[in-house]
């Protein structure tokens, strides 16, 4: 025992921690899923526990065109706001925020920092800041568009049921739902069967 009356050893579990899955968020990552499966990224796994996310199969770089990449980015959000069909803007700080922070190397690996480094990608370091926050409203209106349209809802609708039943899915599983609705590449013109 230590002076402090503390040991090394640790002791008995007090229990697991429960964590409920929400609805919000099936909706935020089942709208990634499909808007990325749209694109032409095969999907390798779907989770709304902690950590939440979408894990896409590696791709070369070069294969993920930025314009997409903030598109899928993005998705999640349009996702959210399709459930309420009311479809809300970031606010403009907000967008700002992203792009200046992306452009000192200072953002993390959250969905607006990944579209503010698409949006850079795309017009230039050289750039006024503007430019990039016109690219991140160009995507943010085309994901709109593409997650209000009924097949799209109803892909991502379908998905966040699974996801609600089986909080955890591989991307068989995912692109077997969302196939039924949508093609795979569509958005990046490589539909399969072609």
């Amino acid at each position: 025992m230590s002076g402090f009356g503390y040991t090394s050893t640790p002791g008995p579990p007090i229990g697991e921690i429960e964590h409920e899955v929400s609805e919000r968020v099936a909706w935020h990552e089942a709208a990634h899923a499909v808007v990325g499966y749209m694109a032409g990224w095969p999907i390798k796994s779907v989770s709304i526990l902690p950590p939440e996310r979408v894990e896409f199969s590696t791709l070369p770089a070069e294969a993920r065109d930025p314009h997409l990449r903030m598109v899928v980015a993005l998705a999640g959000g349009a996702g959210e706001d399709a459930r309420v069909s009311w479809f809300f803007d970031e606010p403009t700080e907000s967008v700002a925020d992203y792009v200046e922070r992306a452009f000192n190397f200072c953002g993390g690996n959250c969905d607006g920092c990944r579209a503010a480094l698409a949006a850079w990608q795309i017009v230039g370091v050289t750039s006024p800041s503007e430019a990039a926050e016109n690219q991140w409203r160009a995507a943010e209106t085309e994901v709109r568009r593409i997650c209000s349209q009924p097949h799209v809802r109803q892909a991502v609708a379908e998905l966040v049921g699974v996801l609600m039943a089986s909080p955890r899915i591989d991307g068989a599983k995912a692109e077997s739902i969302i196939t039924t609705h949508v093609k795979f590449g569509e958005l990046a013109g490589k539909e399969e069967n072609a």
